[in-house]
């Protein structure tokens, strides 16, 4: 089993928006950028590759105040591509909980290959 701990806000995947000359563009890319780049180094620490066979993902938002548990996971599993594992497609069991409360922000997740 992988534990990793991101500290800071979760990161929640928003909507597309509307640019002002008609494209559209998403608004949280640059926030899981950032997010991709702390799994990354995560993973760094405990020298490990990307999973390759089914993984199954639970995860803990902590101090979650804007966005639905499932956005939050969204950008999450997007952010882990080609980092923690190779597609999210990988991803056959997830288990999910927000604890809105909470003065230390994070998200908490364990990985388990199976």
């Amino acid at each position: 089993m992988i534990k990793i701990v991101i500290q800071g806000p979760p990161i929640v995947q928003e909507r597309p928006r509307k640019g002002r000359y008609g494209n559209f563009y998403d608004p949280s890319s640059k926030a899981k950028q950032r997010l991709s780049y702390e799994l990354l180094v995560e993973r760094h620490k405990m020298q490990r590759k990307p999973l390759t066979e089914n993984v199954a993902l639970e995860v803990v938002f902590y101090g979650l105040k804007k966005g639905d548990i499932d956005n939050a996971i969204k950008a999450l599993l997007d952010a882990g591509n080609k980092i923690l594992w190779e597609d999210d497609k990988q991803i056959v069991a997830i288990e999910a909980h927000v604890v809105r409360t909470d003065n230390h922000p994070r998200t908490v997740l364990c990985l388990k290959e199976i």
